[in-house]
């Protein structure tokens, strides 16, 4: 695969991944996104790696708590239980721990910072 394509090819896996709808994007896997693309998983796995310096899993993830973070500032949710299980995340522990991952903040201290800047 010369670099070129490769690059392109993780443009267009990167564009799918961000455009896919909310349900699309919980049911996304590793092994679906191959599929997608016509390449093989560990290649796919490989290539993603070393184009974005980040690993195909934990892009797929960010996204998913981006779109958390949006549905918590628009108030789609009253509870983070609800929010959790509409992520596709059964326990509320590991959604919390996946989201200050991402965020670098707690989800109890990002509410509160919301509710103070909404409240402004």
């Amino acid at each position: 695969m010369k670099e070129r394509n490769t690059d392109e090819l993780i443009e267009e896996i990167t564009l799918h991944i961000m455009t896919a709808s909310h349900e699309r994007l919980q049911q996304m896997t590793r092994y679906s996104i191959a599929e997608c693309f016509n390449i093989n998983e560990c290649r796919l796995s490989t290539v993603f790696h070393e184009v974005t310096n980040m690993k195909l899993s934990d892009y797929m993830e960010r996204e998913r708590m981006i779109r958390a973070r949006a549905m918590l500032m628009n108030e789609q949710f009253s509870s983070t239980d609800e929010l959790s299980l509409n992520m596709g995340i059964a326990k509320k522990n590991l959604f919390k721990r996946k989201f200050r991952k991402t965020f670098g903040a707690s989800l109890e201290k990002y509410m509160e910072r919301l509710r103070a800047h909404t409240s402004d």
